[in-house]
């Protein structure tokens, strides 16, 4: 186990804020659970389609299948554009008084 397992779980929960839904479901969990170590996550619905493409690519490469060629957290971080914002998608321009706080 290491940070990489961190890096699926972190695609598994955008894959759901994107689309409202998990990329597996089975009617049981056990045939979830089949279902995540053989089936290939679908980039296919019409629910990407909302999203702005580089939305899509950071999830793509959070799901890699393999860990050694799953990136890095900090990897992701530093040279994601979407994260950084550096994709060239509108920005959303955050105050203080546009943001909820705890206190």
């Amino acid at each position: 186990y290491d940070e990489k397992c961190d890096v699926w779980s972190v695609g598994i929960v955008c894959f759901m804020l994107f689309l409202g839904a998990p990329p597996w479901l089975g009617a049981t969990p056990e045939e979830t659970e089949r279902m995540v170590k053989t089936m290939d996550v679908s980039w296919d619905g019409d629910g990407w389609k909302w999203h702005p493409p580089p939305a899509l690519k950071l999830v793509q490469e959070l799901l890699i299948r393999d860990p050694l060629i799953r990136p890095a957290a900090k990897d992701m971080v530093f040279f994601n554009k979407w994260l950084r914002g550096e994709s060239g998608q509108a920005k959303a321009h955050l105050t203080t008084e546009s943001c909820c706080t705890i206190a």
